[in-house]
């Protein structure tokens, strides 16, 4: 069984560290990774280092699409690929169209529409995208809350297979200081960081320090919010930094104060390296999330509570470390590459036993 993983990448985000995380723990003799260019020598190294065959569909003509799907569909014969596993709208389009010509299986994990920035063109596209996935011979939604937008696709078509975190790629967890709290994110409405810089001020442990790992349009609305509530000294702004997970691993606690997620990357992240975590109840945190259990859950827009959740972290640590560790395993054993590695081998292997 031959399977072909096709990103149509602009960089090294988080679809493309997805699949590298994947690649990983999946057989590398039976994988290939694709691109259109050898532009992105990070990914294509990565892969390699892995022991992954990579290749690349080269120069396009005027008719990109066009010429994509061609030399597509003749790497897919030259491979023997059974399976073309593709990842983002033009890789959807493109590959869709040339695993038809060559009779490759094909099923897509979409990685999330861009609803919030976006123009015409790529709304165009992801609209053709999701009228095309109805086609596919599966579709793998990183989550239940994302399938919900899948509206039009026959059920047995659609297969959740949570999102993950790759364990290998966080630093060795170490006990950090538990009075240092993190939050890692854009810093926009919907995640309200403003919440929990108010929950900072009104929580009686008044040692406490804040680290705000992530930048966005509102960096300047929360730190004059910071200098209002006499906290300057207390928070600190870090920006987007390549080294969050080691500026993660220093602080003991972390906190997602959104009105909306869906598998949150970071919580899993922070639960991965055995943070104590405070997250807003809604469904995207309640998956990982087990109030009492894995870490605690708190009402949306409510700094008093996230106040309080703080404090009960800081005045019973025998509980909190055992909620750290719980989440750590809840990590490992539902959303780790290795576990989702395991079913997505799985699901190939039902793929092509269904064929017959």
């Amino acid at each position: 069984m031959r399977v072909a993983q096709f990103v149509s990448t602009s960089g090294l985000y988080g679809a493309e560290r997805w699949v590298l995380g994947l690649l990983r723990h999946l057989d590398a003799a039976d994988q290939v990774l694709v691109t259109p260019s050898s532009d992105e020598p990070d990914l294509l190294e990565g892969a390699r280092k892995q022991g992954v065959r990579v290749r690349y569909l080269g120069e396009t003509g005027n008719y990109a699409i066009v010429d994509a799907i061609r030399k597509l569909s003749a790497l897919l014969i030259e491979e023997r690929v059974d399976i073309l596993h593709t990842h983002g709208y033009k890789s959807d389009i493109i590959g869709y169209f040339a695993a038809r010509k060559t009779g490759a299986l094909v099923i897509s994990t979409p990685h999330g529409w861009n609803f919030n920035r976006r123009g015409r063109k790529v709304a165009l596209y992801e609209t053709f995208d999701r009228w095309l996935l109805k086609r596919f011979d599966r579709v793998v939604p990183l989550s239940d809350i994302f399938a919900e937008t899948l509206r039009g696709i026959p059920a047995e078509r659609v297969t959740v297979i949570n999102n993950f975190v790759d364990l290998d790629s966080l630093p060795p967890p170490k006990p950090g200081d538990r009075r240092l709290i993190s939050f890692v994110g854009r810093l926009v409405e919907l995640k309200r960081v403003h919440d929990l810089i108010e929950a900072l001020a009104r929580a009686r442990c008044q040692d406490t320090r804040l680290q705000i790992i992530g930048d966005g349009p509102l960096r300047g609305e929360l730190t004059d919010l910071t200098a209002r509530l006499g906290l300057t000294h207390r928070v600190e702004f870090l920006g987007y930094r390549e080294d969050r997970l080691d500026l993660l691993n220093r602080s003991g606690i972390f906190v997602l104060p959104s009105t909306t997620e869906e598998i949150p990357r970071s919580l899993m992240e922070a639960m991965g390296m055995r943070r104590v975590v405070i997250g807003t109840d809604i469904p995207g945190i309640r998956v990982l999330i087990r109030h009492g259990e894995t870490g605690l859950l708190v009402p949306v827009g409510d700094p008093g509570r996230i106040a309080e959740a703080i404090d009960q972290v800081l005045n019973s640590e025998a509980e909190a470390d055992r909620m750290a560790e719980r989440a750590g395993r809840l990590i490992e054993e539902g959303f780790s590459a290795r576990a989702a590695a395991r079913t997505y081998g799985e699901l190939y292997r039902e793929l092509m036993n269904g064929r017959g």
